[in-house]
């Protein structure tokens, strides 16, 4: 990889900084495939646990019904979001969360690993967006030490990417503490 100075870098408002450019290989050669997995392409060196407030795969008929509330007066969307959000601050407390950015060198893409300069950052970057919201705006949280990339998808439905079985039970630990489920496919 293309060395690129980072250890000083941080963004103009301070929240984020830059981990350090050893730190950017580790971080790179443990996550050699996330490019692939940002742009959602077949990987199939990950695992996926799709995790939802839902308790099952909605049919056609149950996202129109329970989809449509969300855009009425009596929205279930800030419960549902919380229940995600519970996650958050399970995972937030109980191991390191960090992201990236997609960065373009000489054709080639990269990612550049970022911590939060505080926990207050973390968790206003790390929180589900408003429903209906590009997932441009999504969140993208790497979980070092449990070899995983949790990111947020749609519908209050959010992925994690993993590889090492030794940590899924900790991890559907959380997700059944937070109230949600693991949908299977």
């Amino acid at each position: 990889m293309t060395s690129i100075k980072t250890s000083v870098a941080t963004d103009k408002s301070k929240r984020i900084e830059y981990v350090s450019d050893d730190r950017q290989s580790d971080l790179s050669q443990q996550f050699s495939n996330l490019i692939e997995v940002h742009h959602i392409e077949d990987d199939e060196s990950y695992k996926t646990l799709a995790i939802s407030v839902f308790d099952h795969w909605l049919n056609d008929s149950e996202a129109r019904d329970l989809l449509a509330i969300d855009k009425s007066e009596s929205s279930d969307e800030p419960r549902r979001n919380s229940a995600l959000n519970g996650l958050r601050s399970i995972m937030a407390q109980s191991t390191e969360c960090l992201s990236y950015e997609i960065v373009e060198r000489n054709g080639h893409e990269y990612p550049m690993f970022y911590r939060f300069n505080t926990s207050q950052d973390l968790c206003k970057y790390f929180s589900q967006s408003p429903y209906g919201v590009s997932a441009k705006f999504h969140f993208k949280i790497v979980l070092p030490k449990l070899s995983a990339l949790y990111f947020e998808g749609h519908d209050f439905t959010n992925y994690l990417y993993y590889k090492d079985d030794n940590h899924i039970r900790r991890i559907r630990s959380w997700i059944a503490d937070a109230g949600l489920h693991v949908l299977e496919s």
